[in-house]
């Protein structure tokens, strides 16, 4: 089926923010508030299965024509991009930070 998704791959910068996110909640609420958003932010991910365009473009990323989307969990936005069947997961920011270090993260 066209347009279908295969399989979603955690890149390794995706997986590490995954772990401080955790190891964050961990030391500054508890074990159950660490797991509950990691687990959030992995069920986001799976909607990308049925609708793997459902997120946005980022605005902030237009002038350097990069096919790159995002769902929004939480306090972050899930970064990705969708080629040949794959999803892929790039990376996960915390948007409390300035969004200007998004530009950073793609340069």
């Amino acid at each position: 089926m066209a347009g279908s998704v295969l399989d979603v791959k955690w890149t390794d910068e995706a997986t590490k923010d995954l772990r401080t996110i955790f190891d964050y909640y961990l030391q500054n609420a508890s074990h159950s508030v660490a797991q509950t958003i990691i687990n959030r932010l992995q069920e986001k991910v799976e909607v990308l299965y049925l609708s793997p365009h459902i997120g946005q473009a980022e605005p902030l990323l237009e002038d350097l024509n990069l096919d790159v989307r995002y769902l929004v969990e939480g306090n972050y936005k899930i970064f990705y991009n969708y080629f040949d069947g794959i999803i892929f997961i790039l990376f996960i920011f915390d948007c409390r930070q300035n969004p200007e270090k998004i530009i950073q993260l793609f340069r």
